[in-house]
Parts: structure tokens; sequence; C-alpha cells
């Protein structure tokens, strides 16, 4: 647990998120003060009570879709009325490509690090160096796609398309019978 003087006031904007949950979850074990803004105020409330009981001195929701841009301000003055200023944000909203692959990646860490030696800039880093990592494939595949698309066409595109939608429904109906 931190000093009382270390207690940061830690914004997380996209709370829901995996990524932000898990740094919450580390953030509360440290006695931190939260507030958290998502679109589901269901899961928030969950979230807040479980960060409460994972040690949090205070958590706080903002129930907020960010597309709805007028409440910004509004979800931003809650939070640093409830968290008396605001020393850290997370922004972690929206989609990176592949979240469960990057979780998936992650899940190998312990076997390769002490856990339990790791601080939070640590833990930060291996979040990143994995969205890197497995954004970058990603990011080289739908490149290749995007070539491969302008060197076919359209007029072959679109049946190519169709088949490759057909084969996947009939893998995935397959993989469901099996199981």
């Amino acid at each position: 647990m931190p000093k009382r003087t270390d207690i940061q006031k830690i914004l997380i904007i996209g709370a829901t998120s995996a990524i932000a949950e898990a740094t919450a979850r580390l953030w509360a074990g440290e006695g931190h003060r939260l507030y958290l803004v998502a679109r589901n105020g269901e899961r928030l409330q969950a979230m807040a009570a479980d960060l409460k009981i994972r040690g949090a001195e205070s958590t706080g929701v903002g129930v907020l879709d960010l597309n709805d841009f007028a409440r910004h301000q509004q979800v931003l003055d809650d939070a640093v009325e409830a968290l008396d200023g605001i020393d850290v944000v997370l922004i972690a909203h929206g989609t990176l490509g592949d979240q469960k692959a990057i979780l998936f990646y992650l899940g190998f860490f312990p076997a390769f690090m002490d856990l339990k030696a790791l601080t939070m800039l640590d833990a930060l880093i291996v979040i990143l160096i994995a969205a890197v990592a497995v954004g970058s494939v990603k990011l080289g595949y739908a490149w290749a796609a995007s070539r491969a698309g302008a060197l076919v066409g359209v007029r072959v595109g679109r049946p190519l398309n169709i088949v490759a939608a057909c084969v996947m429904i009939v893998v995935g109906a397959v993989l469901m019978v099996r199981s």
C-alpha cells in the first residue's frame, strides 16, 4: 500500500476495456483514487465495487458515450470534483486491432518474468510492446490485403469474398458441431 502522500487521483476513460480494467486493478491494489468513464453504467458500477474491494481508496463512475461531445466537459468536471483534481489520465477507449491476441500473448509473460517484481511502469511497457508487436503484424496483414484487393479488382474480388465467407461459415459450423 502506498504512503498517504503517494496516492494518485486517476481518471480512466474507456474503463471497461480489458487493458484499462487490468491496469485499474493494479492501481486499486496500490490504494489509488479512481474515476471510471465508459458507456456501460451497470458494468462500471460492478467494476467500481470490485476495485474498492481490491483496495482503491475511492472509486467514482461517469457514464459517457465518447461520441456525445456535448457531455465531455460535464463528465470531466464531475471527475475533477470527485477526485479533487486529477494526477493521471489513462485513455483506453476505442479498439485495438486484436485485444484477444494481445491478452493471449501477455498470458505467456509469467513464464518469462517474475510478475511480483514488476513495477507499474514495467507492466505498462510490457503492454505497450505487446500492443505494438501484435498490432504491427495486423497492420502488415491489412496492407497486404489492400494491395491484393487493388491487384484483383472489384470484378474478381467480390466473388472471392463470397467464397471466403462461405468457407468461414462452413468451418464455423463444423467447429460448433465437433465441440
